[in-house]
């Protein structure tokens, strides 16, 4: 009974290092690694990534799209009931 208490605590000890440890970056954001206060490192790639735990901290950015994601976002997504799919021009 007293190894199990000892895993559980390692366990839930580990989850939260990894925790402090881990981070993802979106594609729509930055992340500037700061430690103490003084800048360390910027993601910019999208992705997994790992940090210092309880030393560093990761400060999101929101970046904007790049203007290829943008045009292709501006049109129009319709879908009838029948699933035919059709892009439509953001002007029409």
């Amino acid at each position: 009974m007293r190894a199990l208490i000892v895993v559980v605590v390692l366990a839930i000890i580990g989850l939260i290092v990894l925790r402090q440890t881990v981070y993802v970056v979106d594609e729509t954001e930055q992340v500037v690694i700061t430690r103490f206060g003084e800048v360390r490192a910027v993601q910019t790639t999208p992705g997994l990534s790992v940090k210092m735990p309880f030393r560093s901290t990761a400060n999101r950015i929101r970046a904007a799209l790049p203007t290829t994601v943008r045009r292709r976002v501006s049109a129009c997504l319709n879908a009838s009931s029948a699933s035919f799919w059709s892009v439509m021009s953001r002007t029409t």
